[in-house]
């Protein structure tokens, strides 16, 4: 049951990253007064804003079908061993980030994927594929954000 409630606060966060993806891309507007600030943030936070919207919602579409593929394939009373991450567990999340940036983000994607990448690495370095599968959204975001921002800085002093 507590897998369930995963994927309850997962599919929220990642509602709150599809709504904001839809609207850093244009595809939704909001009323004029607000989507004035909104384009006023954009022009002077849109370059790093929209890659981490974007890579963010791809991590948590990523997460939401491990969480489902894991109700299916460990039984709650079955004894798990540690799950590292594989060149293609790590393969897999980075394209599913890829092409979820891609969608919204085409203005360079070289950078996203250099993103995606990088945040790939750096919570495979850290995590397990287990551990990183199994948390819930409350521990997923202080945790992805952070690594998203230090990999745009990696990018950034290169």
């Amino acid at each position: 049951m507590q897998e369930i409630g995963g994927i309850i606060n997962d599919l929220i966060v990642l509602g709150v990253f599809i709504y904001s993806t839809l609207l850093v891309s244009g595809k939704l507007k909001l009323n004029p007064e607000n989507q004035e600030k909104l384009d006023a943030f954009l022009s002077k936070k849109g370059k790093w804003f929209r890659p981490v919207v974007y890579i963010g919602t791809g991590i948590f579409m990523f997460l939401l079908l491990f969480h489902v593929s894991e109700l299916y394939l460990v039984p709650d009373n079955q004894e798990t061993t540690t799950v590292k991450w594989t060149e293609s567990n790590k393969k897999k999340m980075t394209q599913g980030c890829i092409e979820n940036a891609k969608k919204s983000y085409a203005n360079d994607p070289e950078g996203t994927t250099t993103i995606c990448e990088c945040t790939t690495e750096k919570i495979a370095l850290k995590y397990t594929l287990e551990e990183f599968t199994k948390m819930n959204e409350e521990e997923m975001t202080p945790i992805i954000i952070p690594i998203i921002n230090s990999c745009k800085d990696d990018i950034e002093t290169e």
